[in-house]
């Protein structure tokens, strides 16, 4: 039989105070474990983690089962049920995602769905072929510290220990955070949000091997058992960096290290919740571009000499950012936000659901927009341009080849007016190639760009007899 595992909320609250102040500090060992289970429920958090508790009790994680005891827990009027759907609702129990409903089985004491939902943007209720176990089914992701074997949770939803662990041994210990799991370690979301139904494809993402590039062992070199190479790039190449970095905090890699994690769940979305849709920390756009942008201001260009920089994407999209005078040209996608086409349907993988490569039925990152063209039409489209710019790039490559060798073999070989338009066709080219999207962000612009490439490569080619 079904036991809810958790003692009084006001006792709780109440020992996690005292104990957090060290009051009853001399109370055994013994004598304190036996009286604080050891899952203390998320009430006994309130004391010290106030605001995180507040934000969290107002999220899906916090409201994933709701006990029904009175009418007004339930979404609507029972009364405007159909009197079909007015008796099922009449055994509910439980209201499970906000509109799925749930009793207990008298044959076999387990939870389970009833024949009626609630459908909130039609604010009614429906029919719904329930008789699935909720038991078997789901509470070991929709309840805390799940126990099959006994049908019992410690919490009902997602508490704060279904992601911390048991927190009897933190209050315990006065707040000892060697005692409780607090990190940016993505295995705790994947727990439950994993597998076809809940799953999110983050684990085949760039993101998710984001702190190999910046891993070094002595000679520099990427290499997972290294260190880390500079504390600067895990604020884009690291869950905890990139936190700090909203946060507007320093962080050291080195001395994180080795628990600095990659861009998890937890860097975008905030697990205790703050008001935003999804848990964001921030916009959508405004998550991307802290990172993926080279931060040029309108009007200004990348430098012709010196490091370039990488995460130009932003720059690219809007058509400027070029050096040498190349004019700014918005495309047809400058305007398009970046989860529009590398987040179809909420793809975690960030990668482009390309037209045609699809599993059947499913939306890909060109016709949804596109909806007058077809997927093999606007594949056609995505191939010539990268097939074009890839051409460019790599005879632009050759050129510079040709030329670098050769002032090896001189180095006053160029003038200083031809070290300008040699370094600044390099320049342009390591623009286009650190936006990563073969032209495709902005076809038109890459043209103008590799152009210029081309042309000033050839000056410089014609000046030398090379």
């Amino acid at each position: 039989m079904r036991m809810w595992k958790m003692i009084p909320a006001a006792l709780i609250v109440g020992l996690g105070c005292l104990l957090a102040l060290g009051i009853g500090a001399n109370a055994t060992g013994a004598t304190a474990n036996d009286q604080i289970p050891e899952y203390v429920g998320s009430q006994a958090c309130l004391g010290c983690h106030t605001d995180h508790f507040t934000h969290w009790s107002e999220t899906g994680h916090a409201n994933d089962l709701v006990q029904l005891i009175r009418a007004k827990d339930f979404p609507g009027d029972i009364s405007s049920a159909p009197p079909e759907l007015q008796a099922e609702l009449q055994k509910a129990q439980w209201l499970a995602f906000g509109e799925r409903f749930l009793a207990r089985s008298p044959e076999t004491g387990q939870l389970m769905y009833l024949n009626v939902q609630w459908d909130a943007a039609a604010g009614q209720y429906v029919a719904y072929n329930g008789g699935s176990d909720f038991d078997a089914r789901c509470a070991s992701c929709h309840s805390t510290a799940w126990d099959a074997s006994q049908s019992a949770w410690s919490e009902p939803g997602v508490g704060c220990e279904a992601c911390h662990g048991p927190g009897r041994e933190h209050i315990l210990g006065k707040g000892d955070l060697s005692k409780i799991r607090s990190d940016f370690n993505s295995n705790t979301c994947l727990q439950c949000h994993t597998g076809a139904r809940h799953g999110t494809n983050w684990e085949v993402s760039a993101h998710a091997r984001s702190t190999a590039p910046v891993i070094r062992n002595e000679n520099h070199e990427p290499d997972p058992n290294g260190v880390p190479y500079r504390d600067s790039c895990f604020e884009c190449h690291s869950s905890d960096g990139f936190v700090a970095k909203l946060r507007g905090e320093e962080f050291s890699a080195t001395a994180n290290h080795p628990n600095n994690q990659p861009v998890g769940c937890a860097a975008c979305h905030d697990p205790h919740g703050n008001g935003n849709p999804d848990q964001l920390r921030q916009s959508a756009e405004q998550l991307c571009l802290t990172c993926h942008s080279a931060g040029i201001p309108e009007g200004g260009s990348i430098p012709i000499t010196g490091r370039v920089g990488h995460h130009l994407q932003a720059e690219f999209l809007w058509g400027r950012g070029a050096a040498g005078g190349i004019k700014p040209t918005e495309g047809p996608h400058s305007q398009v936000a970046c989860i529009e086409c590398h987040m179809v349907g909420g793809d975690h993988s960030t990668k482009i659901a390309v037209p045609t490569q699809v599993a059947a039925g499913a939306q890909d990152s060109c016709t949804k927009c596109h909806t007058d063209s077809t997927p093999e039409s606007r594949k056609a489209y995505l191939d010539t341009w990268q097939r074009t710019t890839g051409t460019m790039i790599d005879a632009a490559k050759k050129d510079i080849a040709v030329i670098e060798q050769a002032v090896a073999a001189n180095p006053n070989l160029l003038d200083e007016a031809q070290a300008l338009v040699f370094n600044t066709a390099k320049a342009n080219l390591t623009f286009i190639e650190e936006d990563r999207s073969m032209g495709a962000h902005n076809f038109e612009y890459a043209m103008k760009i590799l152009n210029s490439v081309s042309s000033q490569l050839k000056e410089v080619r014609q000046a030398i007899g090379r």
